[in-house]
């Protein structure tokens, strides 16, 4: 297990974390403390305790945000999908109509073949 030393709000906090994962860990201290930055910008005059369960509500709201974005993406893959297996099964009846159209136009031209072959004989 590691240790590190994050900065939020000016104030040095001891985290524990996973060996590896110490630079992860930084990189979202860097981020809490530049959204409390942000507040403390916007005029609040809040306890850090204050300010930190408003970034913890700011960041749930966007969290829950993303949430619906990707259950709004997996919706419209379903419905994707759904059309694609539709437009594939209308793709393979419109290939098996075109091949049996393919076969009577065969069937047809060869009878007209043997027709016209059998047609001058017969005039004889």
């Amino acid at each position: 297990m590691a240790e590190v030393t994050v900065s939020i709000n000016s104030r040095m906090f001891q985290v524990a974390c996973a060996n590896g994962e110490e630079a992860q860990v930084l990189r979202l201290a860097e981020d809490l403390s530049a959204r409390v930055s942000d507040v403390r910008r916007e005029g609040s005059k809040a306890s850090d305790s204050h300010m930190l369960v408003l970034v913890g509500l700011t960041l749930c709201s966007e969290l829950r945000d993303l949430q619906r974005d990707i259950d709004a993406v997996k919706d419209d893959i379903n419905k994707a999908e759904t059309s694609r297996e539709a437009l594939s099964q209308r793709l393979s009846q419109m290939e098996e109509s075109i091949a049996s159209a393919i076969t009577d136009i065969a069937v047809q031209l060869e009878a007209s073949q043997l027709g016209a072959a059998t047609t001058p004989s017969e005039k004889s």
